[in-house]
């Protein structure tokens, strides 16, 4: 059986770091060229795209994924699809707030559908269309994934870690080719997504060995650093899907997850409120760098830098908040409300 876990403090404090990792990666570095503090940047920011898919597994790869295929793929349509077309027209309203008004309706569009399927995959959004597919793969992974025992789960997180080496390590960063093997199922971003679960399932077998897990974790996150300063042309996938970046992703993961619960309520909240809207800071936020870099460019230097950093935050939840309110809770709500009406009659 799943472990099930009534604190979810944990989880919300990894969504809200993610949240922040993934504005530092687009927020310019601009106050210093040493590379030990950029490729510690890389390394460090970047985690925050492995922990929303293992975030993203933990909460989907579940059974009520599969108790009711039908149910689980509705809710997931109000609840991830329509704030990610909302957000994908706001941002995409913003890019031609100049020229709109000479753009007839049909332009319009033709421009957005543009947007969803062409720009959006090249922008900080991408991250959305592998999830969009590890959805409508979740109710079946689920499955599968809980019918393996302890041991066979190890033994899938052995072989994707394997793969990865031999994919990555092997063919790309020594042979320095292409690889010519395809295939598995748990391949790229979908074995984050799958670890989230399995996480999950090892969950006290892991917390025997946590301060293992999590130095291994800590070590490999180092190793990241010095592997792109010191062999730059051999770093294929470094910040991603490397199985030491992986080890490293992990580790840090379960770092977060060991951090106590506070027993202040205030804080609590503060996190709480935090992680609801983080897929709105998510979104949003590159459109505040651009502004930041533009209207606040005397902020300059580590503390211009860390001025422009709380900025982007705070303005982006903000928005996030604002278009939370006034449009996506009230649409969602109505979304749900209509669908317990239709399943009633």
């Amino acid at each position: 059986m799943r472990m099930k876990h009534s604190r979810l403090f944990q989880y919300d404090l990894i969504r809200v770091i993610a949240m922040i990792f993934v504005i530092g990666v687009h927020l310019p570095f601009d106050f210093t060229e040493n590379p030990w503090l950029v490729s510690a940047k890389g390394a460090i920011f970047l985690l925050g795209n492995a922990m929303f898919y293992m975030l993203s597994g933990k909460f989907n790869l579940t059974e009520k994924a599969y108790i009711s295929i039908p149910k689980f793929y509705k809710k997931k349509a109000v609840n991830i699809l329509f704030p990610f077309f909302l957000w994908s027209l706001l941002i995409y309203f913003y890019n031609i707030r100049h020229s709109y008004q000479a753009m007839s309706v049909g332009a319009i569009g033709k421009g957005f559908l543009d947007a969803v399927l062409v720009t959006n995959p090249s922008t900080h959004l991408w991250f959305m269309y592998p999830l969009i597919g590890f959805l409508i793969s979740a109710p079946f992974l689920a499955k599968l994934l809980d019918a393996l025992s302890e041991k066979e789960i190890w033994i899938l997180v052995t072989v994707g870690l394997v793969w990865s080496l031999v994919q990555i390590i092997l063919i790309y960063d020594i042979t320095l080719g292409y690889s010519p093997f395809s295939g598995w199922f748990l391949d790229s971003w979908c074995f984050y997504f799958a670890m989230g679960a399995c996480i999950d399932r090892l969950h006290d077998t892991i917390m025997k060995k946590k301060l293992f897990y999590i130095v291994i974790g800590l070590l490999c996150l180092l190793m990241t650093i010095l592997w792109k300063i010191y062999l730059p042309d051999r770093s294929a996938y470094i910040y991603d899907l490397s199985p030491v970046y992986m080890l490293a992703s992990v580790g840090i993961y379960l770092l977060i997850l060991c951090i106590p619960e506070s027993n202040n309520s205030r804080i609590k909240k503060v996190i709480s409120f935090i992680a609801r809207h983080s897929f709105g800071v998510y979104a949003i936020h590159t459109i505040v760098i651009e502004q930041v870099k533009w209207k606040l460019y005397f902020l300059t230097g580590f503390k211009g830098y860390i001025m422009k950093y709380i900025i982007v935050f705070g303005v982006s939840l903000l928005c996030s908040w604002l278009v939370d309110l006034i449009v996506i809770e009230p649409v969602k709500s109505l979304l749900n409300r209509n669908t317990d009406t239709a399943k009633i009659q």
